[in-house]
């Protein structure tokens, strides 16, 4: 869904505060995406399909209020100049994040101490 329709950049208010066109249940308060500015469209040499459009990192932005169709946020770091209608939003990439583990049976295999292996059927 965040590519086909990403959160834009609606309006950047004069008091400094950005207006994301995505509200509800869709962002979150306290919520911190990063702003890119798109750049020129990417296209593969072999297939000769369109690939996107490059983008270039702006700015670090803080949800601070949602409401039904909108959000209000406010830059943490980076440069507030450059941001414009239209800019796209991305979710950070959670740092740290731990692989989520499915739990699962546990192995017949059982280890050898000089290395090695003994399966199940051996």
């Amino acid at each position: 869904m965040a590519n086909i329709y990403p959160i834009r950049v609606v309006k950047v208010q004069p008091n400094g505060e950005i207006i994301l066109n995505q509200g509800g249940v869709t962002v979150k308060n306290g919520e911190i995406l990063d702003v890119f500015s798109k750049g020129e469209k990417i296209i593969d040499p072999y297939t000769h399909e369109s690939l996107g459009s490059s983008e270039s990192w702006i700015a670090s932005i803080k949800i601070f209020r949602v409401i039904p169709k909108m959000s209000y946020a406010r830059v943490l770091k980076g440069k507030s100049s450059l941001i414009r209608n239209g800019s796209i939003c991305r979710r950070q990439a959670e740092k740290n994040k731990q692989p989520s583990q499915t739990s699962g049976r546990t192995t017949d295999v059982q280890s050898i101490s000089g290395g090695g292996v003994v399966l199940p059927f051996d």
